[in-house]
């Protein structure tokens, strides 16, 4: 699941919450690609949708109760938050936050990965695999992957020279990802559903990252 600090906003305010109603009050938490994720269920992971500029859509789905907090208190905090990130600046845009049937959906719209990485405390990148490299960025993971163009082709280290302007996306947390080139490679993390998104499993982590390099 996706969220503030460390990619599980709504669950790590929802818990904040609960602590504090236990002790006096209640007080926490953080578009095209929100239609993405309308169908997701609470306890699924979130949904991520980059854009080709880089612009991400962010959509996370908790379970939300009025006994313990308002709306109101979550959308002021996010609000407080995406403020003190901004500093003037629009880079983090809290687009919506919707409460029905006991789930609490939110979507936040990030400039690029790199302030959706700093703003959650997490491991993101879109950008060309050229990029990738020079931020020493490990993306051994993909190696030996089955081209979906070409299942004859695997993917060798040294084909990278030759793919360094096509982009490439990397995470550290499960979603549903959509982007917006086919995808070309994947890493084992990665189950593809279709040309343009893919799932990313439970098994991703820091030291394991899902890589996806893209058509272009």
């Amino acid at each position: 699941m996706l969220s503030h600090k460390k990619g599980l906003i709504l669950v790590l305010l929802i818990t904040v919450l609960l602590t504090l109603a236990g002790c006096s009050g209640s007080k926490d938490s953080a578009s095209t690609a929100a239609d993405t994720a309308d169908g997701q269920e609470s306890g699924q992971a979130g949904s991520i949708a980059v854009a080709k500029n880089g612009e991400m859509t962010v959509t996370s789905v908790e379970s939300f109760s009025k006994d313990y907090y308002s709306k109101d208190e979550l959308q002021a905090k996010i609000d407080k938050d995406a403020d003190a990130y901004n500093n003037g600046d629009k880079k983090v845009d809290p687009v919506r936050l919707s409460v029905s049937d006991g789930q609490a959906r939110l979507v936040m719209k990030y400039s690029s990965s790199g302030d959706y990485a700093q703003f959650n405390d997490t491991e993101c990148f879109y950008g060309t695999l050229s990029d990738a490299l020079l931020q020493n960025i490990d993306m051994s993971d993909i190696l030996s992957a089955v081209s979906r163009e070409d299942t004859n082709k695997i993917l060798r280290k040294s084909d990278f020279e030759a793919l360094g302007e096509h982009h490439v996306f990397i995470l550290t947390e499960q979603a549903h990802v959509t982007l917006p080139y086919k995808i070309l490679y994947s890493s084992p993390s990665v189950s593809v559903v279709s040309d343009t998104e893919a799932e990313i499993g439970s098994s991703v982590s820091a030291s394991e990252p899902a890589v996806l390099i893209l058509e272009k």
